[in-house]
């Protein structure tokens, strides 16, 4: 049976990926459709400003005018507007992905509300089939209540299946760690979050995404990605950001740290954004932690 395989490039991917889809084309011999969008993610920032960044999908909390969280409009512009064009285009009745309901809770209702096989009349106008819905991972945001199997992983691993590099670029995000190691590949990041270590384990999204940030994904960008990273501080604005969300109490703790060092003469955030470049070269970590959730530790087994 032949089908068409699409790969939804929002041209913000990260390089294994890029990689890894040229190595599956060719071995497989797949034929590979590349959805592309017609914008960039620096001219959505460009256009929209950033109010909030953690903001969830489906947020339509804020005033008149603004009631689309960024995000959102990233993630419509970059991957659903193309993803509708080549479903058009190329008239496919039905669509298989490998979406799962562990990766965020508004997946998981969505899983809960369509199942794994349905009509999607609002979105895609197509059949939609999800064989993996129920699967699950160690990395998984969203436990409901799976304990952290590795489904997915145990099949890649029984069918010696070949998958994305960046799988094997964990970060340790963990100050207990005394690893010589901070990046780590697949097998020792399940080994350490068996040991309740805080590891950063990546998806195959878009790089300068915010929604990760909750998982500790700025300091995995500072340690593994640094270039990403302050392109999202600088070029994106999400620096003036970050120090709007620290809590009060950080913040001003911050501002009197980097007055008392003569980082700064003002006790301003304007202060901060000012002298940006020399905060960063002082203070690595200064916005690791911010809009950082801890993470429940896996039930130990009885």
């Amino acid at each position: 049976m032949s089908f068409d395989t699409v790969w939804n490039n929002t041209l913000n991917e990260y390089p294994q990926t890029r990689v890894y889809a040229k190595r599956m084309t060719e071995e497989w011999s797949l034929n590979l459709i590349e959805a592309r969008p017609e914008t960039t993610l620096r001219k959505i920032y460009e256009e929209n400003g950033v109010d909030t960044l953690f903001k969830r999908k489906g947020d339509r909390s804020g005033g008149e005018g603004n009631k689309e969280p960024v995000v959102e409009k990233c993630c419509g512009a970059l991957k659903h507007k193309p993803m509708k064009k080549a479903i058009k285009e190329n008239g496919w009745h039905i669509m298989f992905n490998g979406v799962r309901a562990g990766e965020s809770r508004q997946r998981w209702m969505s899983a809960r509300r369509d199942g794994d096989l349905f009509y999607s009349s609002h979105t895609w106008k197509t059949w939609v089939c999800r064989p993996i819905l129920w699967w699950t991972a160690l990395s998984d945001s969203f436990n409901y209540g799976n304990n952290r199997q590795e489904d997915v992983w145990n099949c890649v691993r029984k069918h010696d299946m070949p998958y994305n590099e960046i799988y094997d670029m964990n970060a340790v995000i963990d100050d207990s760690y005394t690893g010589k190691d901070v990046v780590v590949d697949r097998v020792t990041a399940e080994f350490l979050v068996a040991k309740g270590l805080n590891v950063f384990m990546p998806r195959t999204g878009c790089m300068a995404c915010p929604i990760p940030i909750k998982r500790g994904y700025l300091r995995y960008l500072r340690t593994t990605f640094p270039k990403v990273y302050r392109s999202m501080l600088f070029q994106l604005g999400f620096a003036r950001v970050l120090i709007a969300e620290m809590p009060e109490d950080q913040r001003a703790e911050l501002l009197d740290e980097l007055n008392g060092f003569g980082i700064i003469t003002e006790k301003t955030e304007e202060a901060v954004l000012d002298r940006l470049e020399d905060v960063i070269e002082w203070k690595p970590c200064v916005f690791d932690g911010v809009g950082v959730v801890k993470r429940k530790q896996p039930k130990k087994s009885a």
